[in-house]
Protein backbone atom coordinates (compact mmCIF):
# COMPACT_ATOMS: atom_id res chain seq x y z
CA UNK A 1 0.00 0.00 0.00
CA UNK A 2 2.67 2.33 0.69
CA UNK A 3 4.00 2.60 -3.14
CA UNK A 4 0.49 4.19 -3.48
CA UNK A 5 0.99 7.56 -1.40
CA UNK A 6 2.32 10.28 -3.85
CA UNK A 7 5.15 12.07 -2.47
CA UNK A 8 4.98 15.28 -0.59
CA UNK A 9 7.27 17.59 -2.59
CA UNK A 10 9.56 20.72 -1.18
CA UNK A 11 12.20 22.70 -2.16
CA UNK A 12 14.53 25.48 -0.55
CA UNK A 13 13.79 28.83 -1.65
CA UNK A 14 17.56 29.82 -1.52
CA UNK A 15 20.66 28.24 -2.84
CA UNK A 16 22.64 26.20 0.04
CA UNK A 17 26.22 25.24 -0.08
CA UNK A 18 26.27 21.52 -1.88
CA UNK A 19 29.46 20.63 0.93
CA UNK A 20 27.24 21.49 3.89
CA UNK A 21 23.92 19.75 2.07
CA UNK A 22 25.70 16.51 1.62
CA UNK A 23 26.98 16.35 5.28
CA UNK A 24 23.79 17.10 7.09
CA UNK A 25 21.58 14.62 5.00
CA UNK A 26 24.67 11.93 4.81
CA UNK A 27 23.69 9.52 7.35
CA UNK A 28 20.04 9.76 5.55
CA UNK A 29 21.45 8.95 1.95
CA UNK A 30 21.47 5.52 0.71
CA UNK A 31 23.14 5.96 -2.54
CA UNK A 32 23.25 8.62 -5.62
CA UNK A 33 21.55 8.27 -8.21
CA UNK A 34 20.40 10.31 -11.66
CA UNK A 35 16.78 11.69 -11.97
CA UNK A 36 16.00 13.06 -14.84
CA UNK A 37 19.11 14.39 -15.61
CA UNK A 38 19.98 16.01 -12.45
CA UNK A 39 22.22 14.60 -9.31
CA UNK A 40 19.88 12.97 -6.51
CA UNK A 41 19.95 10.72 -3.92
CA UNK A 42 17.82 7.90 -2.71
CA UNK A 43 17.41 8.13 0.80
CA UNK A 44 17.13 5.08 3.29
CA UNK A 45 13.42 5.49 3.67
CA UNK A 46 12.56 5.82 0.30
CA UNK A 47 12.77 9.73 0.09
CA UNK A 48 14.45 10.94 -2.99
CA UNK A 49 17.10 14.17 -2.42
CA UNK A 50 17.62 16.30 -5.82
CA UNK A 51 20.29 18.85 -6.27
CA UNK A 52 19.46 21.87 -8.78
CA UNK A 53 22.58 23.66 -9.23
CA UNK A 54 22.12 27.33 -9.02
CA UNK A 55 24.60 28.44 -11.80
CA UNK A 56 26.71 29.96 -9.03
CA UNK A 57 29.78 27.48 -8.73
CA UNK A 58 29.06 24.90 -5.23
CA UNK A 59 25.68 26.40 -4.34
CA UNK A 60 22.41 24.39 -5.44
CA UNK A 61 18.81 24.35 -4.46
CA UNK A 62 17.53 21.10 -2.86
CA UNK A 63 14.65 19.62 -3.26
CA UNK A 64 13.17 16.73 -1.57
CA UNK A 65 10.30 14.15 -2.62
CA UNK A 66 9.44 13.26 0.86
CA UNK A 67 8.35 9.30 1.74
CA UNK A 68 5.17 9.44 3.24
CA UNK A 69 4.57 5.61 5.22
CA UNK A 70 1.38 4.73 6.36
CA UNK A 71 1.26 1.85 8.60
CA UNK A 72 -2.05 -0.22 8.48
CA UNK A 73 -3.11 -1.69 11.43
CA UNK A 74 -0.78 0.75 13.99
CA UNK A 75 -3.10 3.83 12.55
CA UNK A 76 0.42 5.95 12.52
CA UNK A 77 1.87 7.78 9.40
CA UNK A 78 5.93 8.49 9.35
CA UNK A 79 7.51 11.28 7.64
CA UNK A 80 11.37 11.33 8.19
CA UNK A 81 11.82 12.65 5.64
CA UNK A 82 9.93 15.97 6.16
CA UNK A 83 11.37 17.08 9.46
CA UNK A 84 14.68 16.03 8.18
CA UNK A 85 13.88 18.73 5.55
CA UNK A 86 12.43 21.13 7.74
CA UNK A 87 15.48 21.14 10.17
CA UNK A 88 18.09 21.81 7.21
CA UNK A 89 16.45 24.71 6.45
CA UNK A 90 15.71 25.82 9.69
CA UNK A 91 19.56 25.44 10.56
CA UNK A 92 20.47 27.36 6.77
CA UNK A 93 18.43 29.97 8.12
CA UNK A 94 15.85 29.88 4.72
CA UNK A 95 12.45 29.51 4.09
CA UNK A 96 10.62 26.27 2.06
CA UNK A 97 8.78 25.93 -0.85
CA UNK A 98 5.77 24.18 -1.14
CA UNK A 99 6.00 22.48 -5.14
CA UNK A 100 2.33 21.34 -5.00
CA UNK A 101 1.07 24.85 -4.65
CA UNK A 102 4.28 27.21 -5.25
CA UNK A 103 3.46 28.59 -1.44
CA UNK A 104 6.93 29.68 0.45
CA UNK A 105 6.54 29.00 4.40
CA UNK A 106 9.13 29.44 6.94
CA UNK A 107 11.04 26.65 7.80
CA UNK A 108 9.09 25.79 11.01
CA UNK A 109 7.20 22.32 11.61
CA UNK A 110 3.69 24.07 12.00
CA UNK A 111 4.06 26.30 9.14
CA UNK A 112 4.85 22.58 6.79
CA UNK A 113 2.18 20.42 8.75
CA UNK A 114 -0.46 23.04 7.87
CA UNK A 115 -0.27 22.66 4.18
CA UNK A 116 0.87 18.62 4.53
CA UNK A 117 -2.45 17.44 6.39
CA UNK A 118 -4.53 19.17 4.02
CA UNK A 119 -2.35 17.11 0.79
CA UNK A 120 -2.92 14.13 -1.17
CA UNK A 121 -0.05 12.51 0.51
CA UNK A 122 -1.71 12.58 3.51
CA UNK A 123 -5.34 12.05 2.94
CA UNK A 124 -3.94 9.08 1.10
CA UNK A 125 -1.98 7.76 3.50
CA UNK A 126 -5.19 8.26 6.49
CA UNK A 127 -6.94 6.40 4.47
CA UNK A 128 -4.18 3.55 4.08
CA UNK A 129 -3.85 3.30 7.79
CA UNK A 130 -7.74 2.64 8.22
CA UNK A 131 -7.04 -0.12 6.16
CA UNK A 132 -6.20 -3.39 7.87
CA UNK A 133 -3.83 -6.06 6.04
Amino acid sequence: MEENIPKYRLCTVSSVNMAEALDYFANFIKEKIFYKDKEAYLCIEGSLLIFHYSGIQNLVFVEIHCYVIAKPGEGTIHFVAIAKFVKFCYLQKIDIKILRNRSVVPSFMGAIMSDFYHSLSYKKAVIDTAQVS
